[in-house]
């Protein structure tokens, strides 16, 4: 992917983030996100200077949040730092990922980066829906929820289920019709 497609990629989304409330309800294909990553990992340093690139970037890494497993031995940050071809490098996070993205964050969808060495990590996680604090009630919710209906969902349903809770409840990589869920579907 060259430069002036990944630039002007997600060009039409920023004028969608007036009417959303959240960046992860900017849906992305995952093959448009392996695409995108490599092609973007080394041009990150245009995250400062070119909205489009930022807006681009920030799609992208709230749509990596579905996909990062919770109990996986790298962070969130690392997961996207991986993705973009880099190392775990705090310097190549604050400077060309978490300050300009969240920066994106404040003047579209006011957020703030919070305290810390991982002050970014949290507004990233809230635009892609689920609050750090949140994920134990949002796990337990859907828990609850395949306990008593099965998998009644869609693929893209049992997809977001399996991407954010999946792991938790000890279901990420198992079919929807299978009966080693130990659930009466």
């Amino acid at each position: 992917m060259d430069w002036e497609r990944l630039k002007n990629l997600y060009r039409d989304r920023r004028s969608q983030f007036q009417t959303i409330e959240f960046l992860g309800e900017i849906e992305v294909d995952p093959s448009t996100i392996e695409e995108v990553c490599p092609a973007a990992g080394g041009c990150l340093q245009m995250a400062a200077v070119n909205e489009d690139f930022r807006a681009a970037l920030a799609v992208t890494v709230v749509n990596l949040a579905y996909d990062a497993e919770e109990d996986a031995p790298q962070s969130y940050r690392e997961h996207v730092l991986s993705k973009f071809g880099h190392d775990a490098d705090t310097g190549v996070w604050e400077e060309h990922i978490g300050k300009p993205v969240v920066g994106l964050l404040e003047k579209y969808f006011r957020e703030r980066p919070t305290e810390g060495p991982n002050r970014y990590v949290p507004p990233l996680l809230r635009q892609a829906g689920v609050s750090a604090r949140s994920v134990p009630s949002f796990s337990s919710f859907f828990r609850k929820l395949i306990q008593k209906d099965g998998w009644q969902f869609s693929q893209t349903g049992r997809n977001f289920v399996s991407a954010t809770v999946g792991a938790s409840l000890g279901l990420a990589d198992i079919s929807p019709h299978s009966d080693d869920l130990g659930l009466e579907i």
